[in-house]
């Protein structure tokens, strides 16, 4: 710093390029590896408990949505533990979403015996795999 002809101290722009190259700079959240592979084990075991909701096996689909279910719950709760996340408030109503989408085909082939044809199957057992992808690829943009 150098000092003007009135006494005060002046910043000069080597000394302004200094301060601002000594302040750190913000964290960024990082997507590991096991991010990808989560939500990539969440999409297929999610879709697959729909597709065999949907085709007549309910109590079959049991298994790849609970797998989903506990995958989710999982890589979220990972998510909030690590350092420099954010606490999403919308992040709990995405996961509810998510389980309602995923335990519907199951709950109404269970319950009601209801099937779906073969292209309507794809739309119907794709709502909670596509959630869950949209709400991946907006962390990912937002990162």
């Amino acid at each position: 710093m150098s000092k003007d002809s009135g006494g005060s101290d002046r910043l000069t722009p080597s000394d302004a390029q200094q301060l601002l190259s000594s302040v750190p700079s913000r964290p960024r959240r990082k997507f590991k590896a096991f991010d990808h592979l989560m939500t990539v084990a969440v999409i297929a075991a999610s879709f697959a408990a729909g597709q065999l909701a949907l085709s007549g096996y309910g109590w079959l689909s049991i298994a790849p949505a609970i797998i989903a279910f506990l995958c989710a719950q999982h890589w979220f709760a990972a998510r909030q533990r690590r350092v420099n996340e954010p606490r999403f408030r919308g992040a709990r109503i995405i996961l509810a979403i998510f389980t309602v989408w995923l335990l519907q085909p199951t709950w109404r082939n269970l319950v009601h015996q209801e099937t779906a044809p073969w292209p309507d199957s794809l739309i119907l057992s794709g709502l909670a795999p596509l959630l869950w992808l949209g709400y991946y690829l907006f962390l990912l943009i937002r990162r």
